[in-house]
């Protein structure tokens, strides 16, 4: 299993302005803009077991408080971590890749990568956040002592097609394509995996395209994944685009 170490997750991000004085704190020092948008990004919605990071701005030296409330939690917030995820000693991205390519592992612990597709029947691991309470259940701030299920029912959804984004599994009913595996990872806070088998291709599968020759960052008209796996459930999903190889 790759090792992952000191997980601290970018799911939510906080975007304070340097003169908020709302229930969640105040800062003193020369206003400036934190961050922008389009909505507003409270309230936070969060799993059992899920990590966030929060961020506050303030000028150097400033003492900060804030002050927080409960809230219902969602029961699963799937999200599939990626190279653009805060995680100490991850790996940089490789020649050619875009940069928040996802993680998800051959069976040896090497990462899935155009330079090292996945096989047609091939077990994978994506690690991921926010699947929720397990059976037997976490422990609020301590590594899990086994990789338990989840207690949330996922589906997969699988897509062979070039750069495909994440689709929301079916819903209805009980699961009907489920994972191999999903749920906690042995010895870490807040980390899961969904183990999952790639199914077969359709005929005339576009391979990925070769990014020797390319910098870091996405180029258009490049194949950079033929297949997308999605977890989900009926309240979150999330998904990965990697490459398998076309046995060409």
């Amino acid at each position: 299993m790759h090792e992952l170490t000191n997980l601290l997750v970018h799911r939510c991000l906080f975007t304070w302005y340097a003169m908020a004085s709302a229930c969640f704190g105040q800062i003193t020092g020369v206003p400036g803009i934190a961050g922008a948008g389009y909505a507003n990004p409270f309230p936070l919605h969060v799993a059992p077991g899920q990590l966030v990071t929060i961020y506050l701005q303030a000028p150097s030296g400033a003492n900060v408080s804030a002050t927080f409330w409960g809230q219902q939690a969602q029961p699963d917030r799937v999200h599939i971590l990626t190279l653009c995820d805060s995680i100490e000693g991850g790996e940089p991205p490789l020649i050619g890749e875009a940069p928040c390519a996802p993680l998800i592992y051959h069976g040896n612990g090497q990462r899935v990568s155009w330079q090292n597709p996945a096989s047609v029947g091939e077990e994978l691991v994506a690690y991921a956040t926010g699947l929720g309470q397990t059976n037997p259940p976490l422990s609020t701030g301590m590594p899990a002592a086994s990789s338990s299920p989840a207690l949330s029912s996922f589906n997969l959804d699988f897509n062979y097609r070039p750069n495909a984004l994440a689709t929301q599994p079916s819903t209805a009913g009980p699961p009907t394509n489920p994972p191999l595996f999903a749920g906690s990872t042995q010895g870490y806070v807040g980390l899961y995996q969904v183990n999952f088998t790639v199914p077969p291709p359709p005929a005339g599968l576009e391979p990925c395209s070769n990014l020797d020759f390319i910098a870091v960052g996405p180029v258009g008209g490049l194949v950079y994944s033929n297949f997308t796996v999605s977890v989900g459930s009926f309240i979150s999903f999330d998904g990965a685009g990697i490459c398998v190889t076309t046995g060409s």
